[in-house]
C-alpha cells in the first residue's frame, strides 16, 4: 500500500471512531444539542447522522469498507446491531431539530444503550491507539 492509502485509511478509522465515540454518548448529546448558546452546527442530531452515514460513505452493511480493509468483518459484527438501529431510526414526528424528543425518545436511548455496548466491545477488538481515539473524552469547543 501507498503512504496516500495507508494515511487515508488511517484518517477514516479516526473520523469513523470518533463519530461512534459521539452516537453513543447519551451525555455528549444532552450537553450539546440542549446547549442554545452553542452555535456549531456539528453539535446536533443531524449533524451527528451525516457525520457517520454521509461523510463517512458507509455502504450498506458495510460491504465496502470490509472489502477495502477499512474495517474488519470482526469490527462490523460487532456494531452491526447498532449499525442498523441508527439508519432505521426516526425521530419523534419525523423533526430531527427537536433534540429534546429526541433525547426524551425510548427509543433512541435503547439505540445508545446497545451503541454503548457495542463501543465496549468494538474497543476490546482494536489497537490501543484507536481504542484511545473510541473512548476519548468529547471536547467540546
Amino acid at each position: 500500500k501507498t503512504n496516500t492509502e495507508i494515511m487515508n485509511r488511517k484518517n477514516w478509522r479516526e473520523n469513523w471512531l470518533k463519530s461512534i465515540n459521539e452516537l453513543t454518548s447519551f451525555e455528549i448529546q444532552k450537553k450539546t444539542w440542549l446547549d442554545f448558546e452553542n452555535t456549531n452546527p456539528h453539535w446536533s442530531f443531524i449533524e451527528f447522522i451525516s457525520c457517520y452515514f454521509d461523510d463517512l460513505v458507509i455502504s450498506e452493511n458495510y460491504d465496502d469498507e470490509i472489502k477495502t480493509g477499512l474495517v474488519t468483518k470482526e469490527e462490523y459484527e460487532t456494531i452491526k446491531e447498532w449499525h442498523n438501529l441508527i439508519a432505521e431510526y426516526k425521530a419523534p414526528n419525523n423533526d430531527n431539530y427537536n433534540h429534546e424528543k429526541i433525547l426524551e425518545d425510548k427509543i433512541w436511548v435503547e439505540i445508545l444503550k446497545i451503541g454503548e455496548k457495542a463501543k465496549r466491545d468494538l474497543s476490546g477488538i482494536i489497537n490501543k491507539t484507536e481504542k484511545k481515539i473510541l473512548e476519548k473524552e468529547i471536547n467540546v469547543a
